[in-house]
């Protein structure tokens, strides 16, 4: 589960640079209503923070790119 979901954040990335949590979420969950308005962009920002970690995404003023 964890490679596919950091497949798709990384295509969401590649298709959106720079990219924020919050668009990445929108590819990654599409719409989304209530409480999980903050649940889709609070992950997707879990998996941008590791890949930044990790040395394969940027993290710019303007959101996360390919470093």
């Amino acid at each position: 589960h964890h490679d596919e979901r950091t497949e798709r954040v990384l295509a969401a990335v590649d298709e959106l640079a720079p990219a924020t949590p919050w668009e990445v979420s929108a590819e990654l969950f599409g719409d989304l209503s209530r409480i999980h308005v903050l649940h889709g962009p609070g992950e997707a920002y879990a998996h941008l923070d590791h890949l930044v970690h990790e040395g394969v995404l940027a993290e710019t003023s303007d959101g996360y790119v390919r470093a």
